[in-house]
């Protein structure tokens, strides 16, 4: 029998759908859809929902717009998750509805759909949907139910998707970006977020409050890079402007009625001054995913000294080998934040951003270090005429056998040196 009981809202989105996905794979849980009759009748919608009810999944009527239809859907149910979108009729006033039922109900847990940046520390005003978000929360607070507010920084997705944060003019053959393009910020796949958010609804430990998680520090000229790398194209970065330009930028967008526009302005903002910086953040908290093994990996590993206080989700070619030591790379090289496949997938609305997997079947020992196809001894590039390179004065450190073999020790040594010499 079940242990846990979850109600969700919002399975029909993006990441709705995939926190049902991992509830489904984890034992001991049964899972509930609160679903509207006029969503149930949608032909776009419904393949999905029959879905997840053939994996086990009940579709419960109700609506959030209507209170009186929220007691039955939420009695006899242990945690509630919203991944709900909308308005303020839904974020606020439903969402609110949907905890006062479930406090009346004796549900220990609910997660109102934060999922973005720390919207409690934006500036009250600026962005509307976090305004309401905030409201939302303040409003659930004062209930008998423990929150959970789960942030875990812009989608990895979307901010990664050509023409969402970067604009590629392929024909010109420009890049352009609001910022410098090295300002970093914290994101994370849809996948991972839909991942922790499961976990963290069934864990008993965690506490009320703030629940961060955050893939990576990534950069808007790191996700240039790793486009070139998926696309073969090379393009000339360029910055449309500095903060203060952007916030010019916002002000005219609001005078002009484009309100949709000034928001996603204002979260790139947001992601560049760091005013919304995620605080504990908590990758190290489970290492896998609940019933299937994931390719996930959530091991701290340091990997800058700026940024050591983020753990990436994800095995990386290197640092994830070497989490005893810092990283001897820049602290966001650009294989660190998603491979030419990886992003190649986040193109095409998938949500993998696994990076440089270990073969199956391998079992990391400390003689046995999986390292990518071309890398060296330490996951980095060894050149080939290292010969030549040392007559060029061009300082470069090798291990001790590849010494040798430069020196001549051997068969092999001569031949790479006849090679540097020609070349």
């Amino acid at each position: 029998m079940p242990h846990q009981t979850v109600l969700l809202a919002g399975s029909t989105g993006m990441l709705g759908t995939r926190i049902a996905e991992h509830l489904l794979d984890t034992d001991d849980v049964a899972l509930r859809l609160l679903v509207r009759a006029s969503t149930l009748d949608d032909p776009a919608k419904r393949p999905a929902l029959d879905a997840l009810a053939e994996r086990g999944a009940d579709l419960v009527a109700g609506d959030v717009t209507d209170p009186t239809s929220l007691d039955a859907a939420t009695h006899g149910v242990d945690v509630v998750i919203s991944a709900l979108q909308g308005g303020p009729d839904i974020i606020v006033d439903g969402q609110v509805a949907l905890a006062r039922a479930a406090t009346a109900n004796g549900v220990k847990r609910i997660l109102p759909s934060d999922f973005a940046l720390d919207h409690f520390k934006a500036t009250p005003g600026e962005h509307m949907s976090f305004d309401w978000r905030r409201e939302a929360d303040a409003q659930i607070a004062e209930l008998d139910i423990e929150q959970v507010n789960v942030l875990n920084g812009a989608f990895l997705d979307g901010v990664a998707t050509p023409g969402a944060a970067v604009i590629y003019d392929d024909e010109a053959g420009t890049a352009t970006y609001w910022g410098s393009g090295e300002e970093r910020f914290e994101a994370t796949t849809v996948d991972d977020t839909a991942r922790y958010t499961a976990r963290a609804a069934l864990d008993p430990d965690v506490k009320p409050g703030k629940f961060a998680v955050a893939a990576d520090l990534v950069s808007f000229g790191a996700i240039v890079a790793a486009h070139e790398n998926a696309t073969g194209r090379r393009y000339e970065q360029r910055s449309q402007g500095d903060v203060d330009d952007l916030r010019g930028w916002i002000a005219a967008r609001q005078e002009e009625g484009d309100f949709g526009t000034a928001l996603a302005g204002r979260y790139v903002e947001y992601m560049l001054t760091g005013q919304t910086t995620l605080d504990d953040v908590q990758n190290h908290r489970y290492r896998t995913s609940s019933r299937r093994r994931s390719r996930t990996s959530c091991v701290p590993v340091p990997h800058g000294p700026s940024a050591s206080r983020h753990a990436p989700l994800r095995h990386l070619p290197r640092a994830a080998r070497r989490r005893a030591r810092p990283a001897r790379h820049p602290p966001l090289p650009e294989h660190h934040i998603t491979g030419s496949r990886a992003l190649a997938r986040s193109q095409e609305r998938r949500h993998d951003q696994s990076i440089h997997l270990p073969p199956p079947g391998h079992h990391r020992t400390r003689h046995a270090r999986w390292r990518p196809p071309g890398a060296g001894r330490r996951g980095l590039r060894v050149p080939d005429h290292l010969p030549a390179l040392r007559a060029a004065g061009v300082d470069a450190s090798v291990d001790r056998s590849r010494r040798r073999r430069a020196r001549g020790d051997h068969a092999g040594g001569q031949r790479q040196a006849q090679a540097a010499a020609a070349h």
